[in-house]
């Protein structure tokens, strides 16, 4: 028995009885008043406990996929208490370039970047400057980018949907020169402006970057570059819905470039891609054709005859590439051995019978035996994602005891379905310099013990996703 902390009246203790606002325990029906009164209040949560003193495993994974493993650095240190304590921070210094790009980083990645802080980075000495989530900016905070650093060279930005005609007008009518320019989600922005800024600004421009441009930025683009550009080295031209053969014709022209990568909405014939790396491959550094899925062997033929100078190489969702191609195009190749390599869902496309591959379609066993002989002692990155012919033989016999591979550290072999641990293990042993290996839908893999300090991304199992060796 109990008196009520507010009438006062004798009642029975049970464990449903509700405490007062002031300490001690209320009857029934001053408890109901005290409920609805309370609520209209916001529950409170119990603090989320930390274990251990090392974080939460999320964080802890999130570090490891970052390639940020063990004991962060002084540098690493001072960059996040930076970005926890930005308010009070009034610029920079003379930091060095590669951690003021990290900074940039760790802003984007916390949603920090914004007017406020955007003064950090914008300095009359700035040379170069990376924004890396430019949606809190507006169109004015764009132009003061051009006001305050005359000397600008190096412009990348990306996700700045505010970077319309007006901003390009103020750019234009700076005397600012640039060696390269990267834009990334300015959809907004007209063809007539590209045009403009290309006759005003090209002639020093030695990179061009433009991704999610929507359909402002099409063939008559790619001839003014071709008329206005002549020491562009290097062009890649994203998630663009307008470019056609034209366009990618054009590109022949444009005999200075180095580096070329493309993704285009529109399908792209063999015959275009033919025409332009027949003229341009000779001085081809790196080639990146992203979603070509009518691309068949006939382009591999034509890589093989004209680049031969190549240390990057991408070629994704192909369906019409063979497995006879693909080893065609890696013997006798007089490319030095690449070092990075992306042929990624060159596969066999067929939804009623998907693995009955008669004709070899697509990136298989003979295939992956001739890229690795080819180029396995260079490799630094490689990505045969959804490559799902491949066999459990042809993975043995390239990662056999001989086989060694001294400069691999990462490695895309997800759903490639003949993956098991004892190929793993052959992986970990041939590769001395691996860091990380992604085997999501690799259902064969089961219990593969993993050595320390490689990641093991997309294991099948309940203890999670991720894996980091102790062995």
């Amino acid at each position: 028995m109990e008196n009520c902390a507010i009438c006062d009246k004798r009642f029975t203790v049970t464990p449903y009885s509700v405490a007062g606002p002031e300490g001690g325990l209320l009857c029934a029906p001053c408890g109901r008043e005290i409920a609805k009164e309370r609520q209209g209040q916001p529950k409170k949560k119990a603090p989320r406990r930390q274990t251990a003193g090392v974080g939460s495993r999320r964080t802890i994974q999130s570090r490891m996929l970052d390639g940020d493993v063990g004991t962060k650095s002084l540098a690493t240190l001072c960059v996040q208490t930076l970005a926890k304590n930005v308010d009070m921070a009034e610029s920079l210094g003379d930091l060095p370039e590669h951690l003021i790009d990290k900074i940039a980083r760790i802003f984007s990645k916390r949603r920090l970047l914004k007017p406020e802080t955007l003064p950090l980075f914008v300095q009359p000495t700035t040379e170069m400057l990376h924004i890396y989530d430019g949606a809190k900016l507006g169109e004015q905070e764009l132009m003061t980018i051009f006001q305050v650093a005359p000397r600008l060279r190096k412009f990348k930005a990306r996700c700045v949907v505010q970077f319309k005609d007006e901003v390009m007008d103020y750019l234009l009518s700076r005397d600012t020169r640039f060696d390269s320019f990267y834009l990334h989600g300015a959809n907004l922005l007209s063809e007539e402006k590209w045009h403009e800024f290309l006759a005003a600004k090209g002639a020093g421009l030695k990179g061009l970057q433009v991704y999610y441009t929507d359909k402002h930025f099409g063939d008559e683009t790619v001839g003014m570059i071709k008329r206005h550009c002549p020491n562009i080295s290097r062009l890649k031209i994203e998630n663009n819905q307008k470019l056609t053969d034209d366009g990618v014709n054009a590109l022949a022209g444009i005999t200075t470039l180095e580096h070329l990568g493309l993704q285009i909405q529109h399908r792209i014939t063999p015959a275009a891609i033919n025409h332009a790396v027949s003229s341009i491959g000779s001085n081809l550094k790196t080639l990146s054709l992203k979603i070509v899925p009518e691309a068949d062997d006939t382009v591999l033929d034509t890589i093989h005859n004209h680049c031969h100078s190549l240390t990057k190489l991408r070629i994704t969702d192909s369906e019409y590439m063979t497995d006879a191609g693909f080893v065609r195009f890696f013997n006798d190749w007089k490319n030095r051995p690449l070092q990075f390599l992306d042929l990624q869902k060159c596969r066999y496309v067929d939804s009623a019978a998907p693995r009955n591959n008669t004709h070899n379609v697509g990136l298989c066993s003979e295939g992956f035996k001739a890229l690795m002989a080819h180029s396995g002692a260079g490799l630094r990155n490689l990505n045969i994602h959804a490559c799902r012919n491949i066999s459990r033989e042809a993975f043995e016999e390239v990662f056999n005891e001989a086989g060694s591979y001294p400069e691999l550290r990462k490695l895309e072999i997800s759903f490639c379905e003949e993956v098991t641990d004892y190929i793993l293990g052959c992986i970990f042993r041939a590769c001395p310099s691996i860091k990380e290996v992604n085997v999501f839908g690799c259902m064969k893999v089961r219990d593969v013990r993993v050595p320390r300090g490689i990641i093991l991304v997309g294991v099948p199992n309940s203890q999670g996703m991720i894996t980091e060796g102790t062995d």
